[in-house]
């Protein structure tokens, strides 16, 4: 029989190993970017990739000094980022308010509207100057965004 450490095929090596997969891929610098509109640097955001429209959708994050409300879209095809949503200084998470509260370390999914048949962007939670738990729709064909209005549990 196979001994301990054999592959499916009965002898050393033959069987993948996930581990050292995922340990031996590389990280490539992307070149080329346009760097017209690019975010800042920044941590705590969040980025989802768009499979309708191809592109990636960066929202939110910090940069030590200030949180951010701010949305860019990155064509990998073009590499070249584009500023969205400028953010907003009023956006208070209030319904009425055009914008989420500018916050890192929230959450982030794509989800099927089933009014419009286009996925919409929902961002959960978060920080700023407090902790957040409201939910926002951000819908790409309008670029615009709604607070979703929660009913209690």
């Amino acid at each position: 029989g196979a001994g301990a450490g054999a592959g499916a095929g009965g002898s050393e090596g033959t069987k993948p190993n996930k581990r050292s997969r995922a340990r031996d891929a590389l990280w490539h610098t992307v070149l080329g970017v346009v760097v017209d509109e690019e975010p800042s640097a920044r941590y705590g955001h969040t980025v989802l990739y768009h499979r309708h429209t191809q592109l990636f959708f960066l929202f939110g994050g910090s940069n030590q000094v200030e949180f951010s409300n701010e949305v860019f879209s990155f064509d990998w095809e073009l590499k070249q980022w584009r500023m969205l949503q400028q953010g907003a200084d009023d956006a208070d998470g209030e319904e009425g308010k055009r914008a989420p509260t500018r916050r890192h370390f929230h959450s982030a999914v794509w989800h099927l509207n089933p009014q419009t048949g286009e996925e919409d962007m929902l961002v959960f939670g978060g920080k700023s100057n407090g902790y957040h738990n409201d939910i926002w729709r951000y819908t790409v064909a309008t670029n615009s965004w709604d607070l979703v209005a929660v009913k209690p549990g």
